[in-house]
């Protein structure tokens, strides 16, 4: 009788998934109108390695998309909501939830939560960037 190796779990091979998921995925998006943004400048709007977001338009969708709603003393703490959800399939679904609108804010004029969007989805594409 020979003796078995046990299989060593592996780590996914980031170049695998850049090759047949990320690319792809970029690709698509700039056929259907997204600008492409080339590393460099993009790093920089991120804010670096670490930043999730181009900061500045995100700001600025939160504001113009939520008027009445979203004040600038908001906007710092979605942002950080936002940064702060789990590399998961659950942060993917709460990310999924914040993009269709189905987050909320407490409104304290109105002594209640709203719903906030990150997409316009009235005035598709003009209103947002792509």
């Amino acid at each position: 009788m020979s003796k078995r190796k046990s299989a060593k779990p592996q780590a996914p091979n980031l170049g695998v998934e850049a090759a047949t998921v990320q690319f792809p995925l970029v690709e698509h998006a700039a056929t259907v109108g997204w600008e492409r943004v080339a590393p460099e400048p993009a790093l920089v709007r991120r804010g670096g390695e670490g930043g999730l977001f181009f900061r500045d338009e995100l700001e600025a969708a939160l504001l113009r998309l939520n008027p009445g709603v979203v004040t600038p003393a908001d906007v710092p703490g979605i942002v950080q909501q936002l940064e702060s959800l789990p590399n998961s399939i659950e942060g993917n679904r709460e990310m999924l939830d914040w993009l269709r609108g189905l987050k909320t804010i407490f409104v304290e004029t109105e002594k209640r939560q709203r719903n906030v969007r990150l997409v316009d989805f009235d005035n598709t594409p003009g209103a947002n960037v792509f």
